[in-house]
């Protein structure tokens, strides 16, 4: 199945999912939203909820932020729901594909068993931002980037009782790890199979195509034209201009250095165990 991860249902999420659908071969997709906002317009697809009620129902630690920093919450959610699937999809509403690119990743990947495909999978540096909120004292931290990712059953029934077990723990409460690290670095130390959407010898994406801070704008992008790639965010109107403001906010000096050291203002020594 696909989890399609979004605040909100527009139009343009649903057009989206009919794409993907579409590329899949038929696909089972599911919106994945915000359960803060109300879902405005009708849809035929099945939705998940995510709110902290339903996170904490099946046992997860909640902390206020959530929503943005506990990208794979989605998953489990989805896990508990549909349990006859084997593999999850998860992919961002702001994941553009070039032409043709989306149905060729989905035909590749479809008979290996692989738990976690994901992008730029790796170990962490110690300059990675999530690093210290991510390490232990009996693991090597890895990383990933969480846009779009697929991850096995299996994986997700073991990554979940990872999260609730370290969710008794106030220590790591107090710096709760993010999905990218929380995901690679469980799955990769507990001997889970794990591969780099790259590492096939096909390149799905670039350093160019998929980021964090260099957002393109929705209107001007068109998958016939642009390079082969896998695009990230790709963003339309006040969603891509609230994006720039905010990355030119961050441009600042108080604004990096707020960002260098969000990993160092850590109450207590992160070298704990897993």
């Amino acid at each position: 199945m696909i989890l399609l991860r979004a605040t909100v249902l527009t139009p343009r999420l649903i057009e989206f999912a009919d794409e993907l659908a579409d590329a899949s071969g038929g696909e089972l997709v599911v919106f994945a939203l915000d359960g803060r906002h109300p879902v405005e317009i009708p849809t035929e697809r099945p939705i998940l909820l995510v709110t902290a009620a339903a996170c904490e129902a099946i046992g997860l630690y909640c902390p206020t932020n959530f929503a943005w920093r506990c990208g794979d919450y989605p998953l489990y959610l989805a896990r508990k729901t549909f349990p006859d699937e084997s593999f999850v999809w998860q992919i961002e509403y702001d994941v553009r594909f070039s032409a043709g690119l989306a149905g060729e990743l989905f035909d590749r990947f479809r008979q290996e068993t692989f738990d976690l495909l994901a992008p730029d999978y790796e170990a962490a540096s110690t300059e990675w931002p999530w690093y210290l909120y991510c390490a232990g004292r009996d693991v090597v931290t890895y990383k990933c980037f969480f846009p779009l990712v697929r991850v096995s059953a299996a994986a997700l029934d073991f990554l979940i009782e990872k999260r609730i077990h370290q969710g008794a723990s106030g220590q790591r409460r107090a710096t709760w790890p993010n999905d990218e690290g929380f995901v690679a670095t469980t799955l990769t130390n507990a001997g889970f199979a794990c591969r780099d959407f790259n590492s096939f010898g096909i390149q799905f994406y670039s350093a160019k195509t998929l980021t964090f801070d260099s957002p393109i704008e929705g209107e001007r992008f068109d998958p016939k034209r642009v390079g082969r790639g896998i695009y990230h965010p790709v963003l339309f109107g006040e969603d891509y201009a609230r994006k720039i403001a905010v990355l030119e906010g961050r441009r600042g000096i108080r604004g990096m250095r707020s960002r260098v050291s969000l990993a160092t203002r850590l109450p207590w020594n992160p070298k704990v165990a897993w």
